[in-house]
């Protein structure tokens, strides 16, 4: 099933950023890059069961490239071809629509399964932070 998003793998565990276009999933990805982060797969992700779990990965036909507005197609140091999904993130436009509180979710489901989701604002300085404490706290 080939969903409309970003995936980034942090410690091997995939984390999958979903939100309309120009919601900043390619930005967030890349300084997740930066990081230490690993690239899965730039706007469209490939989600497949392997039995109980659900692995992202890049389409057969993708190339693993990074699309940086006002740069260009960029080819990251450290990808993988994919990683078992641990979480999802929304990326919300309007940073004021994002709580204090967890407001922690159900993604999907895909292939029979949901994922824990939160929303986040990706432009904010923590954004990166934040992606490595939700997974640790809420990922799978």
């Amino acid at each position: 099933m080939l969903v409309h998003g970003t995936a980034i793998a942090i410690a091997g565990r995939a984390i999958l950023l979903t939100g309309p276009s120009l919601a900043g999933k390619s930005d967030l990805a890349l300084r997740a890059l930066t990081g230490g982060a690993a690239l899965i797969a730039d706007d469209l992700v490939l989600l497949a069961r392997e039995g109980g779990t659900l692995s992202a990965m890049r389409p057969a036909e993708a190339a693993p490239r990074l699309a940086v507005r006002g740069i260009g197609i960029v080819d990251p140091e450290c990808v993988l071809d994919c990683a078992p999904l641990a979480l999802c993130v929304a990326l919300s436009r309007d940073h004021a629509s994002t709580s204090l509180t967890p407001q922690l979710g159900k993604a999907g489901p895909w292939h029979g399964l949901r994922f824990p989701q939160i929303t986040i604002y990706p432009f904010e300085a923590s954004a990166v932070t934040k992606l490595h404490l939700a997974l640790e706290r809420f990922g799978l």
